[in-house]
């Protein structure tokens, strides 16, 4: 009896420690979306104080179809502009710079993350505090529209 309550333990722990780790580093909600195509995994906002601020939308994006693909657009109702951006190095400095579209590979994915490439949202129509969920529509220049949930939420920690 005891034995078995030592392994039913054991498990219980394996499975709480795999459940955790698969949560991520900053305990994100798994989320993704995916269609014929296109795999739209872990999306997140950075949360912003007010109205007329900025924040920033960042996920992984995969083009699992066989021709590449392009997202030139995002929209959602929560910012008055929205806009696909990268970061930049001006000598020491780095600027964000607003792209026309991104480019998706067949079989490769694209990070929007700080630092890189992410949705831009401009002119908030409110504040976005930490845990509130909106929805973004990205854009494709051949794909259907793909709406996708997103929380804001804490920076991440580096892994």
């Amino acid at each position: 009896m005891r034995r078995r309550r030592r392994i039913a333990a054991l498990f219980l722990g394996v499975l709480l420690v795999s459940v955790a780790a698969t949560a991520g580093a900053r305990g994100v909600r798994q989320t993704a979306v995916e269609t014929d195509t296109i795999l739209i995994e872990e999306p997140w906002a950075r949360p912003a104080p007010s109205a007329g601020g900025v924040s920033a939308a960042y996920f992984r994006i995969t083009n699992t179809g066989s021709l590449t693909e392009f997202l030139v657009a995002a929209e959602t109702p929560v910012a008055g502009t929205v806009e696909l951006h990268t970061h930049i190095m001006d000598g020491d400095v780095a600027r964000m710079r607003m792209v026309p579209r991104v480019e998706l590979v067949p079989g490769e994915t694209v990070e929007f993350r700080p630092g890189g490439l992410h949705v831009m949202l401009m002119d908030l129509k409110g504040p976005l505090p930490e845990g509130e969920e909106f929805m973004l529509t990205l854009l494709f220049e051949a794909s259907p529209s793909i709406e996708l949930p997103v929380e804001a939420q804490a920076p991440p920690i580096t892994r």
